[in-house]
């Protein structure tokens, strides 16, 4: 064969700049595979780390960790509703002083549920700050019950955890405050043992 080409065995021959591509290492290959594996991984741990310092500073955090509560919160709810534990629920109701992030019309009452999500332990200034928020989503609960002419009807605050902070309540909550505070956990059984009271489906109290 002439200077500057492979013959293989079937008599085929090869542009030598063919051959100079096909004998790069294999190990040159993978190194610059890799590298750019790398440069992709750091980007992205560049990207969620701008994302989260965002989060941070501007203060959404917090409101991410509750928009997390709520969803667990109004998936238990769904499920109750299916079982008939509750009549209905509604989420996430504003009015000009703040929301509710869960109004509950129950066979035992109604409830205007609080949903928080705590990833540290608890304090006692925690519980204080939660309790004080769900009394006034109880405030407002009331006013829009006394709109709709249901005077008759009162909505008690509660207070439901998610997150790694609900570990240090007990199983059957606590009351801080005259607030009673459960675990996200258990507050689908806590809505099953609740006795019936005067609320009927079809004809609630006016």
């Amino acid at each position: 064969s002439s200077l500057g080409s492979y013959e293989p065995t079937g008599g085929r021959s090869w542009p030598s700049p063919v051959c100079a591509i096909a004998s790069i290492p294999v190990t040159l290959v993978l190194r610059g595979y890799l590298l750019g594996v790398a440069h992709g991984a750091v980007a992205t741990f560049f990207v969620a780390a701008v994302g989260h310092l965002f989060l941070v500073y501007t203060g959404s955090t917090r409101e991410l960790s509750g928009a997390y509560g709520e969803d667990n919160t109004r998936d238990v709810l769904r499920r109750a509703k299916r079982k008939r534990h509750i009549w209905s629920s509604i989420d996430n109701l504003e009015i000009q002083s703040g929301d509710v992030d869960h109004l509950v019309i129950a066979p035992a009452g109604v409830y205007a549920i609080d949903s928080k999500w705590h990833a540290a332990d608890l304090t006692d200034a925690v519980l204080d700050r939660d309790v004080a928020t769900a009394r006034a989503a109880a405030r407002r609960a009331n006013l829009i019950l006394r709109s709709l002419r249901r005077q008759a009807l009162e909505a008690q605050p509660l207070v439901v955890v998610w997150g790694r902070g609900q570990g240090d309540l007990p199983e059957a909550g606590c009351v801080v405050d005259g607030v009673l505070i459960l675990r996200g956990s258990g507050l689908r059984s806590w809505l099953a043992q609740r006795p019936a009271g005067a609320i009927s489906q079809n004809t609630p109290p006016k």
